[in-house]
């Protein structure tokens, strides 16, 4: 949501199955509900079909997808891999300035049901849990599938002596491992702003109030700033996703100056990672930031003010630790 743009919210659905094959669809529509006879329209296909698909919208508006499965449905209890199966490894990324998927990274370990995506202050992202880390001993090899309009029988598993799960798993179907992703905006070891103090002592914006952010003069120059709204997802559904973009009032090497979003309608009380991006497009590291209500203040915006590009990159990194989605963007 941009304030250059009045702030119109976009959601973005993407993945599910069809109900005819249990094949995992690569299909997104997306929804401007503010819009006056506003109606679903239909976005690129994903390059991977996605059933239980987790997603983070990244600092620079684009988005990453990754976790899900190939077939199956979206339920069933912990272990019961009879339900899900083809899990997908690939890591894609969404720019909507341009509909278009690119294919950025491979995971290392199977995400299914009760997966999770996080964006981290540092601008990079983990992949965590699973309840099908047994899905092995059901299907066999990760490519296996079950039949196109049933679901497979347990009696037929790889090794029905682990099944049923309950009360004989050979293998614990809880995923405790933890994978960490760097976005290509970070390779290379790029210059970076640097924030270095909020024009706030308690921690806490109000909404509709000018504020000033400081910044280093060894970091990058200031292009933009952006604030994500801290995430909660359960079941493959982010309701709290939400990128938030105002207009830089003031830039200059240390220092940049905008206004916080008008009300609670465009952004929810709670905490919100801040982030300034370069003019080649790479983020900071986050501030974290309460926005709510409260007395609306002001700081003087100077009055010479410097220009601001724009950068992206695609591509990045996947690093493994031992150990059907919504969202508002734009």
């Amino acid at each position: 949501m941009k304030e250059s743009t009045g702030y119109v919210a976009t959601v973005m659905v993407c993945g599910g199955t069809h109900n005819s094959s249990r094949l995992a669809s690569p299909t997104c529509i997306s929804l401007q509900a503010d819009v006056a006879g506003a109606s679903w329209v239909q976005l690129s296909d994903m390059p991977h079909g996605r059933l239980m698909p987790d997603s983070a919208i990244l600092p620079d508006g684009t988005v990453l997808m990754s976790n899900g499965i190939g077939w199956g449905q979206a339920g069933g209890n912990a272990g019961d891999c009879e339900f899900g199966a083809a899990p997908l490894f690939s890591t894609d990324l969404y720019n909507p300035a341009t509909d278009s998927w690119t294919t950025v990274g491979q995971s290392v370990v199977a995400r299914m049901y009760h997966s999770g995506m996080i964006l981290m202050d540092d601008a990079t992202v983990i992949t965590t849990g699973s309840e099908m880390a047994n899905y092995l001993d059901f299907w066999g090899t990760p490519t296996a599938m079950g039949p196109l309009t049933e679901f497979a029988n347990v009696n037929n598993s790889a090794r029905p002596a682990c099944f049923p799960t309950v009360e004989t798993a050979c293998t614990s179907p809880y995923e405790m491992r933890i994978e960490h992703y760097t976005p290509a905006y970070l390779l290379n070891n790029p210059k970076r702003p640097v924030i270095t103090s909020l024009s706030t002592s308690t921690g806490k914006w109000t909404w509709n109030s000018t504020v000033g952010v400081s910044l280093d003069a060894s970091g990058a120059s200031p292009s933009r700033v952006t604030l994500l709204r801290y995430t909660t997802t359960t079941h493959s559904t982010n309701t709290d996703q939400r990128l938030l973009e105002p207009v830089v009032l003031f830039s200059n090497a240390t220092y940049v100056v905008f206004r916080v979003p008008p009300s609670g309608n465009i952004a929810p009380p709670g905490n919100y990672h801040l982030f300034v991006l370069s003019t080649d497009g790479v983020p900071s590291v986050a501030k974290p930031v309460l926005l709510g209500a409260g007395s609306v203040t002001a700081v003087v915006v100077p009055t010479t003010s410097s220009g601001s590009n724009r950068g992206r990159a695609v591509g990045g990194a996947f690093v493994a630790f031992a150990m059907t989605f919504m969202m508002v963007l734009l």
